[in-house]
């Protein structure tokens, strides 16, 4: 949006008169930690981020991660002002039904981030932004596949588990001749959710895939250990 000072600082004002509104007629809620943040939101929503309120899932859209999920009241009020809803719409934080409650809600339109647990919004980041890369690395193809599991995405190739993202780390299928090779590198440990590890997968930390190059070569390995495994059978659709 780019506006001026003046301009922000107008919008922060009206952000804030909303909170105090929205809380006092809640009766609950956190003004002050809406208020500590009320000038950075303002930036960001009024200088910095790209949305479209008209189309939330815009996906040329950046978004916007709140860890402190007890602060729903500022964020809520900044998309008001924005123009996802009608500012009236502010007087039903945290009722029954609505769609404003304590903590941010998938269901409001415009929200990116059921927040709550303080901090768990960069581990959260990090794994939002591999997954925006797995699906660049995979764009356009017919025989991939990304579906949920483990509590993460993964990514089946014709089929057969080829990769995936748990939290911030990137879970790889190397394969059981390459697992002893794959497991002494750097920042590479074992699969290991129930305490018998998961032989011929890996999880490789942030910190080894820093770089795109890294990331693309851990995707090719574990695409070209994939493609040596047999066919599946298709199930017939009923």
């Amino acid at each position: 949006m780019g506006l001026n000072y003046y301009q922000i600082k107008k919008k922060v004002l009206q952000a804030r008169k909303l909170v105090i509104q929205a809380t006092s007629i809640a009766g609950s809620g956190h003004p002050g930690g809406s208020f500590s943040m009320a000038e950075i939101l303002g930036c960001l929503f009024f200088k910095h981020l790209r949305y479209d309120p008209k189309n939330p899932m815009w996906e040329e859209r950046d978004k916007l991660v709140l860890s402190k999920g007890h602060a729903s009241p500022g964020l809520f009020s900044n998309m008001a002002v924005s123009g996802y809803f009608e500012t009236s719409e502010m007087q039903t934080l945290r009722q029954f039904g609505s769609r404003l409650q304590g903590h941010p809600d998938l269901k409001c339109p415009g929200v990116e981030f059921c927040g709550g647990s303080l901090g768990i919004g960069l581990s959260y980041s990090i794994g939002n932004a591999l997954a925006a890369k797995l699906d660049e690395y995979f764009e356009g193809r017919e025989d991939v596949e990304v579906r949920k599991m483990f509590g993460g995405l993964c990514y089946m190739l014709s089929s057969h588990m080829c990769c995936g993202i748990i939290g911030e780390t990137l879970i790889a299928r190397v394969g059981p001749d390459s697992y002893s090779d794959c497991l002494a590198k750097q920042h590479v440990k074992e699969m290991d959710f129930t305490g018998k590890a998961m032989k011929g997968m890996v999880c490789v930390s942030p910190d080894g895939i820093k770089q795109d190059s890294e990331l693309a070569a851990w995707l090719g390995f574990c695409e070209k250990f994939v493609k040596t495994l047999p066919p599946k059978k298709q199930k017939d659709k009923k």
